[in-house]
């Protein structure tokens, strides 16, 4: 088969592998990640959907990848689409699939997360990346480890270099959660404090929906007259205003912590 009709390869490398493969649960976790990624695309591209990318069966057998072929040469697989192989015709491009899915990884391996998170109007590419970052760092856990592997090369049709995650570029997308940042856009939270911090008088947990979110207040005078509407009520329902940190979530507009710098009942401005 021609290099070109892999829309996908992947390529191991690292001194074993000369005589011996990746181990089951290194290469198994790969695959699977790699087919995660592929179900995401499809998601952003066709349905513009920013939940959990959850494939019906008839999805599944559309999106399945293969191992197409294998070869030495460090341990390289490259796969094929199954639904070229059992259908007479495909309902999408699965070029140009690739292709979106290509310029999102590059996003995320190049240390250019933060850059689309940021965006106020964000492309359906900067979704994607957004989407794609917990696959990018499970790929990254690979390496490193005692599996053997030093370098990750995914090459994807159509494009001229491969996507390299090594060691480097493991500590740029790891350490990408460890920069997160506070948005610009000033905003209102209104939820329930249900456990505020009186030790340090810094922060409150404050239930938000089924999420949690950890509110720092910006100074103890602000934390007292959070405590003062609370009064002698375990639970009360306060509006805070301030800013969000910025997640790296398939949800773009998700956070679990708020820097507040002001706090009153509901009906405040």
């Amino acid at each position: 088969m021609p290099a070109s009709e892999f829309p996908i390869s992947i390529r191991f490398t690292g001194p074993r592998f000369k005589t011996s493969g990746v181990p089951i649960q290194d290469l198994g976790e790969t695959l699977i990640t790699i087919q995660r990624m592929v179900y995401k695309t499809y998601f952003i591209q066709q349905k513009h959907s920013f939940k959990k990318a959850v494939p019906s069966d008839a999805e599944r057998k559309l999106l399945a990848l293969e191992i197409g072929e294998r070869k030495r040469g460090s341990d390289i697989y490259q796969f094929i689409w199954q639904a070229l192989q059992l259908m007479d015709s495909i309902p999408i491009d699965f070029t140009d699939l690739v292709t979106q899915l290509t310029a999102s990884m590059i996003i995320v391996n190049s240390g250019r997360i933060w850059d689309v998170v940021s965006r106020p109007r964000k492309r359906p590419t900067d979704l994607l990346a957004i989407a794609l970052y917990n696959e990018m760092e499970e790929l990254a856990d690979r390496v490193g480890k005692a599996g053997g592997i030093q370098r990750i090369e995914i090459t994807m049709e159509g494009s001229r270099r491969p996507i390299v995650i090594d060691a480097s570029t493991k500590a740029e997308i790891k350490n990408a959660k460890r920069d997160a940042k506070i948005s610009k856009t000033r905003q209102r939270l209104e939820g329930d404090v249900i456990a505020p911090h009186t030790i340090g008088e810094d922060y409150a947990t404050v239930r938000v929906g089924m999420e949690r979110i950890k509110v720092h207040l910006k100074t103890k005078t602000l934390f007292r007259k959070m405590m003062h509407e609370l009064d002698e009520r375990p639970t009360a329902r306060l509006a805070f205003s301030g800013f969000p940190r910025l997640m790296i979530d398939f949800s773009p507009d998700r956070f679990v912590e708020f820097f507040a710098d002001k706090v009153g009942p509901v009906n405040s401005a």
